[in-house]
């Protein structure tokens, strides 16, 4: 340690040995800085508590016996707070939400918690709406239109009885866009007569 290539070594030593620590290490350090042997690290994790650690919304916790068990877990911050039961929304958008968090409840929680977190759900949620009824208010639900809903349906050539924007295809792979004032089915009786008398003109 007396020599004065100690420091240089022990410093070049210790810059290739951090490096290969801090890239081959899943978690990162905020920042690392050293000076010699010494130094300062900012370094952000979880750790367990009470023998839990969470993760997304589920509680995974460490049993006596060394198994892992799960649960729902929620933020310190959760309120419990989700579609007011008394707001003007459809009753199967209020079922949805309560579907939801049963179906969460059941897949995340271990059997031994499972009850727990239903009497959770059912405290939590209130299942009323009658805002509207106490005041003899009668309200009606409908569906938003579809754009498909915008768009005639496609009818055969027996069903066209007006103008319009038809199309012809054919057998060399290409198709024929034509429109009319006439009648459409009138049209293309015009085109198979012309067709017919082997007149392959298509004009309108």
């Amino acid at each position: 340690m007396g020599s004065p290539l100690s420091p240089a070594l022990a410093n070049i030593y210790m810059e290739a040995f951090e490096k290969k620590a801090l890239e081959s290490t899943t978690l990162k350090p905020k920042c690392w800085y050293r000076y010699v042997d010494d130094t300062f690290t900012i370094w952000t994790m979880e750790i367990e508590k009470n023998s839990a650690l969470p993760f997304l919304d589920v509680l995974v916790e460490r049993k006596p016996d060394g198994t892992l068990g799960h649960r729902v877990y929620r933020k310190p911050t959760h309120t419990d707070r989700y579609l007011n039961a008394e707001s003007h929304h459809h009753s199967a958008q209020k079922q949805g939400i309560i579907n939801t968090l049963i179906h969460r409840a059941r897949i995340i929680s271990e059997s031994r918690h499972l009850a727990e977190e239903l009497e959770h759900l059912r405290t939590a949620v209130i299942l009323k709406s009658g805002v509207f009824k106490k005041r003899n208010i009668n309200t009606v639900f409908s569906t938003v239109k579809k754009v498909a809903a915008a768009f005639p349906k496609t009818c055969n050539n027996d069903q066209i009885q007006g103008p319009g924007v038809y199309s012809i295809p054919c057998s060399c792979g290409k198709v024929y866009i034509g429109q009319t004032g006439k009648h459409t089915n009138m049209r293309l009786k015009e085109h198979k007569s012309h067709f017919k008398n082997n007149n392959c003109t298509l004009y309108d």
